[in-house]
């Protein structure tokens, strides 16, 4: 595969490795694959999608000054040197596509408002051109993502070619919600959709579906369905049946029904799971940052308890003994979603709280526990 992926885009891999159904076939990670040779990444066979399952929304910001940089110049018609910036640009472990998105559906049209009138049509086709590049052209997974990004803001349903490449895209997880995205405009977006969520089985399916509106019997039918999103006890048992690669299932089978949350939380708590999960070098005083590959999985269950405040304790104190500045900052970020919903810090809490800010050296962190410690 290492060969496969010098010689190979993104695109290009995913088209050379279709079944005979026309799905991508088992075992091809694209994440996994492409993604690795850019940047230092966890050991283990993450799924496609999962990265972008772990965060929902941008926790730390991008550098958008020079991403800006990089459309600008793009804009100007040199998209080979913009796509080479970009790569590089997502080089970096702190910059990610779904973390950009929003912050470009707000900056170019800003930018197309300041040119003349004969000028908006070539800044438009030249973004496309560029999005375009790094679709099909790029070995960078979240470069292809940006492209699919841009494309979003353009009404291009009648490219039938580009319908083509975003519905081959759609095949990988790691792609569907983007391309879910890039039709965003096309007045047939609901049925393309509906297309591609079809053809996929985990991440890309749930975040794709969530873009679904239920206007035919089909889809309405679809979205309830087995087949459809894993809620309920489906949801739950497929968690028991691995719960670290499905946890993104997890804020999709919680309920108002704080008993059972407490029971499908407790299989994260349970001891073996819950000390994979960080190396607490609290008692040691060790501040060299941990390597645990898991800390992903962290993340992914700490931005989950948010949104369900006072439920999963255990899960959010081992996001305060982390040594991970992005943890660390997701687990203040818990626990100030918890204050605001009224929840009352337990002294457990409280006294994690108090660790960190003891053994802390980054200031601004400091300044956050001191705001909730008040």
């Amino acid at each position: 595969m290492a060969e496969e992926k010098k010689k190979l885009s993104v695109y290009e891999y995913i088209r050379t490795h279709l079944d005979g159904d026309g799905r991508l076939e088992k075992g091809c990670r694209i994440h996994v694959l492409f993604d690795r040779a850019h940047r230092e990444l966890p050991e283990f066979n993450e799924p496609d999608g999962y990265l972008d399952a772990a965060v929902s929304g941008p926790y730390r910001d991008p550098d958008f000054p020079k991403l800006h940089e990089i459309i600008r110049l793009a804009s100007e018609g040199h998209s080979e040197e913009a796509l080479v910036q970009l790569d590089q640009y997502f080089d970096s472990e702190e910059h990610r596509a779904l973390a950009c998105r929003e912050e470009l559906q707000r900056w170019v049209p800003t930018q197309q408002k300041s040119l003349g009138p004969g000028h908006i049509v070539e800044f438009g086709r030249h973004i496309i051109e560029f999005a375009c590049k790094a679709m099909v052209r790029s070995d960078h997974s979240e470069s292809v993502k940006l492209g699919l990004a841009l494309i979003g803001l353009f009404d291009l349903h009648y490219l039938k070619k580009l319908g083509d490449i975003i519905e081959t895209l759609a095949l990988s997880e790691e792609f569907t919600l983007f391309c879910a995205f890039a039709v965003n405009r096309w007045p047939d977006r609901n049925q393309r959709i509906f297309e591609m969520v079809k053809k996929v089985h985990g991440w890309g399916m749930l975040a794709a579906g969530t873009e679904l509106e239920p206007e035919t019997e089909e889809i309405r039918e679809w979205l309830w369905d087995k087949e459809g999103i894993p809620t309920g006890e489906r949801g739950i048992s497929i968690i028991r049946e691995d719960p670290r690669v499905n946890a993104w299932i997890l804020r999709y089978v919680l309920s108002e029904d704080s008993e059972r949350n407490r029971g499908i939380l407790a299989i994260y708590e349970q001891k073996e799971i819950l000390e994979s999960l960080v190396e607490s070098n609290c008692e040691t005083g060790n501040e060299e940052k941990s390597e645990n590959t898991e800390e992903l999985l962290l993340v992914m269950l700490l931005d989950v308890l948010k949104e369900w405040p006072g439920e999963g304790e255990a899960i959010l104190l081992q996001g305060l003994r982390s040594y991970d500045l992005y943890t660390e900052n997701m687990a203040l970020e818990v626990v100030n979603c918890w204050k605001e919903q009224g929840i009352e810090l337990s002294d457990r809490i409280l006294a994690g709280l108090e660790l960190m800010k003891k053994r802390e050296t980054d200031e601004k962190l400091k300044e956050r526990i001191n705001e909730i410690l008040k």
